[in-house]
């Protein structure tokens, strides 16, 4: 079957509904966060998967946000040990198959890979860096060979959606509804269930115990890229109905968490996808878009949200400048550039170490940049910098190819651009975050460099 031709199978897939394995995936996310069993959740994972490997592309995307409760409470990052698993999964299938393809996609990974290598090198013999701080070798090495590691499993991951399409067609046609269901299941737990209070300057705010309320609020903006497409593309009133649910209670508990990143970032998810879906049938979205910005005001006037803690973030009385503005990020980035303009070419070497080293030096705070890039210049220098910039110039590209496609194909080919909204909005949420080696932008990244990779070949046809 031509990867995309228009048949009754799409349409079988598109109309389904959610079958009870699906429905005892969701309930186990459930039962995981409200009894805080983290071992029942992957016991029921490992099974799933066994049973259908479409639940490879579900647990994936699930665990990064579900990760954020346990990360702290049991010291269990649930996405790495299921990647751990899974990457096993994809060497059984390479070696099984004997199907490896190369292009582009998996060459720049590869020459990141490369650039981590240096790094660790850079970092062991970089003297100012190694006398600052308790040094500790083991550390700085594990670290290298987790990023690495990432790297490696994005590797695996384009591998293994080209070699599996049909497995990987079958998952993301699901993907929407089941990522809606989760935010309104982790949205709940975390609105009458998890939250507890916290602050910043007396304001106050809510969080999980423990878990970083702007990782949170950047992968509840990630993941309801998945509930707008519901939203613009679907025809199901139904499914609509769970996405605008999904898009209210994430909207909800962004405010409630006032994590000012978050707030933009869901605002960067809904322009892009008016931009993009408004096109496609601009009567009905509109519709649909004015009954979003209706059903908001109606909300905001009953006090449903809780925007104080926004409003003081943004336009409180500690606002005074751009250092107060950012939480002090513009200081920090200030001393990237600086330690930039000292070794441009290879940078400070791949710890967060360095990062601590630099930030020190200009501002006398060990603290991480909270940007990506920023982050990114001070380990591995403009090399680094290029050679990442240039992973996102490749998936953008392969998304516009993707967007022009559908506009000839039809519905079913809008599917595959949810994934790269995902991962833009995840790299715009990392301007204010450390997310360099966040594991939930490399699952993305494997997944748009696997869809970009198949796609293009299909033009070449």
């Amino acid at each position: 079957m031509a990867f995309f031709d228009k048949s009754s199978y799409f349409k079988k897939i598109n109309e389904s509904n959610l079958v009870m394995i699906d429905f005892i995936f969701l309930a186990s996310i459930f039962i995981c966060l409200v009894t805080d069993t983290v071992l029942f959740l992957v016991v029921i994972t490992v099974f799933l998967i066994l049973l259908d490997k479409k639940y490879i592309y579900f647990s994936l995307l699930s665990f990064s946000l579900v990760e954020t409760q346990f990360l702290v409470s049991e010291g269990i990052t649930i996405t790495k040990f299921t990647a751990i698993f899974i990457g096993i999964i994809f060497l059984v299938d390479i070696l099984k198959k004997n199907k490896i393809m190369f292009n582009r996609n998996i060459y720049i990974l590869f020459l990141f890979s490369i650039i981590i290598i240096i790094g660790t090198f850079q970092v062991f013999f970089n003297t100012p860096i190694m006398a600052y701080g308790n040094w500790d070798y083991n550390q700085v090495l594990y670290e290298n060979i987790t990023n690495f590691s990432l790297v490696f499993f994005s590797i695996l991951l384009i591998i293994y959606t080209y070699n599996n399409r049909m497995i990987f067609i079958e998952s993301i046609m699901k993907l929407p509804l089941i990522i809606s269901l989760l935010l309104i299941i982790f949205s709940i737990y975390f609105l009458f269930f998890g939250r507890v209070e916290t602050g910043w300057w007396g304001i106050l705010m809510y969080s999980l115990e423990g878990a970083r309320h702007g990782e949170i609020s950047a992968l509840l903006s990630s993941l309801s890229s998945f509930s707008y497409f519901l939203l613009f593309v679907d025809k199901s009133i139904y499914r609509k109905i769970i996405a605008l649910v999904s898009v209210f209670l994430v909207l909800s508990s962004l405010f409630l968490l006032g994590s000012r990143n978050g707030i933009i970032s869901f605002l960067f998810v809904t322009i892009i996808f008016v931009l993009i879906f408004i096109k496609t049938n601009p009567k009905k979205n509109l519709f649909i878009l004015l009954i979003i910005c209706c059903i908001f005001f109606v909300l905001l006037q009953f006090d449903i949200f809780y925007v104080e803690a926004i409003y003081e973030r943004f336009f409180g009385n500690r606002i005074v400048d751009l250092s107060s503005l950012t939480s002090k990020r513009y200081d920090w980035w200030k001393a990237a550039f600086n330690a930039f303009r000292e070794k441009p070419l290879l940078g400070y070497g791949g710890s967060k170490n360095s990062i601590f080293w630099v930030t020190s030096k200009y501002t006398g705070y060990s603290i991480v940049t909270h940007n990506i890039f920023t982050d990114l210049f001070i380990q591995y220098g403009l090399i680094g910098l290029s050679i990442y910039i240039s992973i996102i110039i490749v998936i953008f590209k392969a998304l516009r190819f993707i967007l022009k496609k559908a506009i000839v194909i039809g519905n079913e080919f809008y599917y595959y651009t949810v994934p790269f909204i995902a991962l833009f909005s995840a790299l715009f949420s990392g301007l204010a975050l450390s997310w360099l080696w966040q594991t939930y932008i490399w699952i993305l990244f494997g997944i748009c460099l696997g869809l970009g990779f198949f796609a293009k070949e299909r033009e070449n046809e």
